[in-house]
């Protein structure tokens, strides 16, 4: 079955070694989606090319793009599970452009898959949640581009010292 996500939690499970994607669906199922390094890397390393192929090469303007992105992120409460979970391993993750937004289908190795798009600004933020996730699970950070750790590090700077 294909499953249709809107919002979405990203969070690094220490005992999987695993970070796992809740996602509520249109069809009123809490998917439950474990990506492996192995996998993340290789999207995140198209993600962050889709990114930064909008014409934005110029390092300064990439890091301004990512702050604004990663600053606009609202607060949400996470998505939970609950009595109607559906669970998986995505062995892939198809990924569709478009001009305004950037589609992924995570596939089970069985029938299951669920496909959330992402408009440009959404996809910066949610690259910013899974930096934060490979830090917190102590993966290597070399695919990450110095423009995106040098606008997480201001964000992050931000966040320590703001007053409300």
């Amino acid at each position: 079955m294909n499953y249709n996500l809107g919002r979405i939690t990203t969070q690094y499970i220490d005992n999987e070694d695993r970070i796992r994607v809740l996602g509520e669906s249109s069809e009123d199922t809490i998917c439950e989606i474990w990506l492996t390094h192995r996998l993340m890397d290789r999207l995140v390393e198209n993600l962050l090319s889709n990114v930064k192929s909008e014409g934005a090469a110029d390092k300064a303007l990439q890091v301004f793009q990512q702050e604004v992105a990663s600053s606009s992120l609202p607060k949400q409460s996470p998505v939970e599970k609950d009595n109607h979970l559906v669970s998986w391993l995505a062995i892939a993750i198809d990924i569709n452009k478009d001009n305004e937004n950037i589609g992924l289908i995570f596939k089970s190795e069985k029938l299951n898959s669920a496909s959330i798009s992402f408009q440009t600004i959404e996809l910066r933020q949610w690259l910013s949640i899974i930096y934060k996730t490979y830090k917190q699970a102590g993966w290597s950070l070399e695919i990450w581009p110095e423009w995106f750790k040098e606008s997480n590090e201001v964000s992050e700077a931000d966040d320590k010292y703001s007053v409300h």
